[in-house]
């Protein structure tokens, strides 16, 4: 628009000039009046430099503005690329959303199966000894006999890192009778109300939720044939198919007044062990590695 009122302003010299500087002499003096002739060929000499220089500046604008134009341009691709890129980011994130709608269906639907079998599986328990057994052979470990009694199991590898999963007093150790007169396959915590219950090894969750009389119960899964029952929980703070920790929080005993009982019972390819003469064996190896 500048340009174009610059243009309008110049009043048509510059073509007036550029014929005037082509002009021949002999054209002058065909001029009906040579005076108005000569004063006319005056003014244009005085007024081409001026002419010129307002000639070269609009050039310049002209230049500038393909530049300009020429960077708009470039601009435009620059930007249209980056809508295409942000398109094909929203393509692919739509599609990654409804994929992932897809596979939370899935393991939604996997996990209310797995709830299912596994409430199946506690009614059909008789026992704690028989749902241990049952979610051993559910999550493909040994198959086992079932035992009857008391088994005693060499203790040669303990589970590496092995703790005990509850601070207390033992109320009934590994192979006494308990409360029912049975021989205990594993060991009773008296503890306190609310006490924090852990791991005792690393491992999986293969079954969580309540069981019988024995409250809440979690069955874990650890390498080389081991398998832990923790039974008595009044909250359990994991879910089955869930990666743990040696250590790691997994519920509390009951939260109500008075004591509170904990049972700990681990396996080694289905036959009960003592655990605390397990962690005793880590102990003693750690004591005598650092000697």
């Amino acid at each position: 628009i500048e340009l174009s009122s610059a243009y309008k302003n110049a009043g048509g010299l510059i073509k007036a000039a550029y014929r005037y500087q082509s002009s021949s002499q002999p054209i002058i003096f065909l001029q009906k009046d040579p005076v108005s002739a000569a004063r006319a060929a005056m003014v244009m000499r005085s007024s081409l430099p001026k002419i010129q220089a307002q000639s070269e500046a609009y050039h310049a604008h002209l230049a500038e503005i393909a530049k300009i134009e020429g960077d708009l341009s470039a601009q435009k691709e620059i930007v249209e690329n980056k809508i295409n890129q942000i398109s094909q980011k929203r393509n692919d994130l739509t599609k990654l959303i409804e994929q992932r709608k897809e596979d939370y269906q899935k393991t939604e639907q996997q996990r209310k199966q797995q709830e299912q079998e596994l409430a199946a599986l506690a009614k059909q328990a008789k026992d704690l000894k028989d749902l241990m057994r049952r979610v051993e052979k559910k999550s493909d470990s040994t198959r086992l006999a079932a035992t009857t009694g008391l088994k005693k199991h060499p203790l040669l590898s303990p589970p590496p890192g092995m703790i005990l999963p509850v601070s207390g007093t033992v109320a009934t150790g590994f192979g006494q009778k308990d409360d029912m007169n049975a021989t205990s396959d594993g060991v009773t915590f008296s503890v306190r109300s609310g006490a924090q219950v852990v791991a005792p090894i690393k491992g999986q969750v293969k079954f969580a939720g309540p069981f019988q009389k024995f409250g809440r119960v979690l069955i874990i899964e650890h390498a080389n044939g081991y398998h832990s029952l923790i039974a008595g929980l009044g909250r359990i703070d994991t879910a089955v198919d869930a990666k743990l920790d040696a250590g790691e929080p997994i519920g509390t005993a009951p939260d109500t007044p008075g004591s509170q009982k904990i049972y700990y019972e681990l396996r080694h390819k289905g036959d009960p062990i003592n655990p605390q003469k397990a962690v005793l064996a880590i102990e003693q190896n750690t004591n005598r590695k650092r000697i």
